[in-house]
């Protein structure tokens, strides 16, 4: 009769910058795609609808890339032309807030966008093209 032994414990730990997995004398080290506190998206823009630029993480740094030939239109409410500025071809415009908290109006937490916050919205001045948005916490 053949003996059964208990199942080998099991270790899960999620690092900054790596997942590590250990079940009993095994270990498995995965490194992940970057550190989660500094992601980049590309943002697909064109000439009709105002697209919004979604904060992925909690954040303090938000920089906008304009990778197209063209200008790109940026505004903070996509209803009131009085909120639009230009990010010029080949430029970047980046908003950086200090870390302390209480000293903006409504604030509660020490980032200045949440998750899921929506930021500003842009459009191309023709064409369409990929804006690069960078989030840092």
């Amino acid at each position: 009769m053949a003996k059964r032994r208990g199942a080998p414990s099991a270790t899960l730990a999620l690092l900054p910058s790596r997942l590590q997995v250990q079940v009993g004398a095994l270990e498995i080290v995965t490194k992940m795609a970057s550190h989660p506190n500094y992601i980049k998206k590309q943002i697909a823009v064109d000439t009709v609808s105002w697209t919004p630029v979604v904060a992925p993480i909690d954040c303090q740094g938000v920089g906008i890339k304009n990778t197209v030939a063209v200008d790109l239109k940026v505004r903070t409410d996509s209803a009131d032309p009085t909120t639009q500025d230009t990010i010029p071809a080949g430029n970047q415009e980046g908003v950086v807030v200090a870390h302390d908290q209480g000293n903006v109006q409504f604030d509660v937490a020490s980032q200045r966008f949440r998750a899921g916050d929506t930021i500003c919205f842009l459009q191309a001045a023709s064409g369409t093209g990929p804006a690069l948005a960078t989030f840092v916490r």
